[in-house]
């Protein structure tokens, strides 16, 4: 692997990883719902391989709470912002407390600024989907399940000349 297990908190801004990444984005495309459980399921390969503690950020700012809820799924802690905060605003705030020591998986480019004027580190999500995917290929279960599940959204949102439908 090209990084090194640290042991640290890693935030994850998850829409930004699911919709820039080319493992998840045509599953997203289909079946938003499906992509998120295969992104979570993809996060648990990399937090058990490399000791990092995952918290994968989801906006929930169009939601009816006001307040930031956290569950855990698959061993996953996920964040699921509060009305009126989105999930940049979130791992912003996050990476501004005293005390964080950590990293932040991005590519949106506020996020990446803001952490790099902190000197907190960010990975690109492009390059955090290429650690994901070694870590899903040494788990052999997982492997077969995504790559399964990904063939079966692959031809399903193109058009006959192979753009998806509904764009020129």
């Amino acid at each position: 692997m090209n990084q090194e297990p640290s042991g640290k908190t890693i935030l994850i801004d998850g829409y930004n990883l699911m919709w820039t990444t080319a493992t998840l984005n045509p599953v997203a495309r289909f079946d938003f719902n499906h992509a998120r459980d295969l992104l979570i399921l993809m996060l648990r390969a990399y937090q058990d391989h490399s000791g990092d503690e995952v918290i994968l950020v989801l906006d929930g700012y169009k939601g009816r709470s006001p307040y930031a809820r956290r569950v855990e799924r698959e061993g996953i802690g996920i964040v699921i912002t509060g009305r009126g905060m989105t999930a940049d605003r979130w791992i912003m705030s996050a990476v501004e407390r005293p005390g964080f020591d950590g990293r932040v998986v991005s590519s949106d480019r506020e996020i990446v600024n803001f952490c790099r004027s902190r000197n907190v580190p960010v990975t690109s999500s492009g390059s955090f989907e290429k650690i994901l995917m070694e870590c899903v290929e040494k788990r052999r279960d997982l492997s077969d399940t995504l790559k399964s599940r990904r063939g079966h959204f692959r031809g399903r949102f193109k058009g006959r000349r192979g753009r998806p439908r509904g764009r020129p």
